[in-house]
């Protein structure tokens, strides 16, 4: 059985996978990680708008391995089996949360409050932000406003935006520009949107995903991506409460076992993985699986539950111009507690 070892072994290679790598080899530039990927790693970045003519033309997942079998929820659950995950082909909507969703119990009586307040939260969403490139503008309510500027300016409204806008600002309800990790200017050596509307998968690069983030790591020997590998199991300490080990296998040898052994393992391979990974690595001290006392793990798992309403407008409009982008306002993201 082949065996690897390393300070920190991360599963999966998502956005959380890779801004985690990052911010440790900041840290901790002397440590060793490894990155455990079961997708391939596609970073012919000059190749991506191939892949988009391939699902325009014969209705394919824009990456390979999107689609897994007899792991999905009721209803549309996203994920993607590549280096980079889901974030490959995302739509780079950065909105944050509300101050109130950390306090949902003691202003509203609803589900639990965060162990978390909202300084400490925030001052991550800023470091996020910056390392991913969010082209944003603060919004009129002072809950809203960031602590550090947006790293970018908003990304300009379309003429079509510019329409709906004016039809909304009659209602009184103020409207703006949602924040994206999109450049509206050259960041990180990435050059700047050019509102072409394929921002599935962005052409161009202007979008930030994990990609750019993992090939500079590895680049710079901060990290070893292993792509094409399934963890199946992990294995726990035989006394404490410890993951020892990861087993698993490569696509190219599916009867030879592999194994991972690292001081430190990371659970990012997203949610429905992540969830069903857990499930699967039983032991006598776990029959239930990893982390899973409670039995919830993976048991309400869902996505997010949205109300959709369609507008007439008369209106002068040319669609075809960063049609991804919209508009949003936060006005009814926080009600009054004394409605509940």
């Amino acid at each position: 059985m082949p065996r690897y070892e390393s300070d920190v072994c991360i599963i999966g290679s998502g956005i959380s996978a890779a801004l985690l790598a990052q911010k440790l080899s900041e840290l901790s530039p002397n440590l060793s990680v490894i990155i455990v990927e079961a997708g391939k790693k596609l970073f012919d970045f000059e190749n991506r708008f191939k892949y988009r003519q391939r699902m325009i033309d014969y209705g394919e997942n824009p990456w390979a391995g999107d689609y897994i079998e007899d792991q999905a929820a009721e209803g549309i659950i996203s994920r993607t089996m590549t280096a980079g995950g889901l974030a490959m082909h995302f739509g780079a909507v950065s909105q944050r949360f509300s101050q109130e969703d950390l306090r949902l119990q003691s202003m509203y009586g609803l589900a639990a409050d965060w162990p978390i307040e909202w300084p400490e939260l925030e001052r991550f969403y800023c470091e996020a932000e910056r390392r991913m490139g969010v082209a944003a503008e603060p919004g009129p309510y002072p809950e809203d406003r960031p602590s550090q500027p947006y790293p970018m300016p908003p990304m300009e409204l379309s003429w079509n935006l510019v329409q709906l806008r004016q039809w909304a600002d009659k209602s009184g309800t103020p409207f703006w520009s949602t924040p994206v990790c999109k450049n509206t200017v050259p960041y990180d050596g990435r050059r700047a949107c050019i509102r072409c509307a394929t921002c599935s998968v962005c052409p161009t690069g202007a979008r930030y995903s994990p990609d750019f983030t993992l090939k500079k790591l590895i680049a710079d020997k901060k990290i070893q991506l292993h792509d094409r590998t399934l963890i199946r199991k992990l294995v726990p300490h035989d006394t404490e409460h410890a993951i020892v080990a990861a087993h698993g296998v490569h696509e190219d040898r599916p009867n030879d076992p592999v194994e991972y052994r690292a001081r430190t393992f990371v659970v990012a391979a997203g949610y429905v993985w992540s969830s069903h990974l857990l499930l699967l690595s039983t032991s006598s001290r776990y029959p239930n699986g990893i982390a899973n006392s409670s039995r919830l793990v993976g048991r309400y798992m869902n996505g997010h539950a949205y109300v959709s309403s369609i507008v007439e407008l008369d209106a002068e409009l040319y669609p075809g111009m960063n049609e991804p982008h919209s508009l949003v306002s936060r006005r009814f993201f926080r009600c009054d507690p004394k409605d509940f």
